[in-house]
């Protein structure tokens, strides 16, 4: 289980966490963390991006992060040479300009919410835009005579 600091606190941006398993995903590898700041994608949101930084001072890049089957998420990492070891502490830092961008559509979409009366059945969300999907009883359209 890896806990979830940015519950707790959305404006946490790094953080010092142990390694609990590296883990191989074909392509890529994933570190799963003790605790993270990094959102995992889920409810038509992505996940965080950052770095993972070693106490040498070199970074691991984090191209993703998404939850696994046992309550931990991984943070999916770019092709790396050196993989860290488990138990091994690194500090874990989010793009925080990214995050912000999310932060700020989630709201705008929360606001959509409350001024169309009718049951969300869908949606996402990006950097540059945001979609939500309505249930509406008839398709609004508007006719110009």
């Amino acid at each position: 289980m890896t806990a979830r600091l940015y519950e707790e606190d959305a404006y946490l941006t790094r953080c010092r966490a142990r390694v609990v398993s590296v883990t191989d995903l074909g392509d890529f590898s994933a570190v799963q963390l003790d605790q993270t700041v990094f959102y995992a994608l889920g409810g038509g949101q992505p996940g965080d991006r950052g770095v993972l930084r070693r106490s040498d001072g070199s970074e691991l890049a984090v191209v993703d992060c998404r939850k696994n089957d046992t309550g931990g998420i991984h943070h999916v990492l770019a092709e790396q040479s050196m993989l860290p070891e488990p138990g091994e502490y690194l500090e874990a830092e989010i793009d925080w300009p990214r995050r912000h961008r999310h932060m700020r559509m989630h709201t705008c979409l929360h606001l959509l919410c409350a001024l169309v009366d009718a049951p969300v059945t869908g949606g996402s969300l990006g950097e540059e835009r945001g979609r939500l999907d309505f249930d509406l009883p008839e398709p609004s359209v508007n006719k110009i005579e």
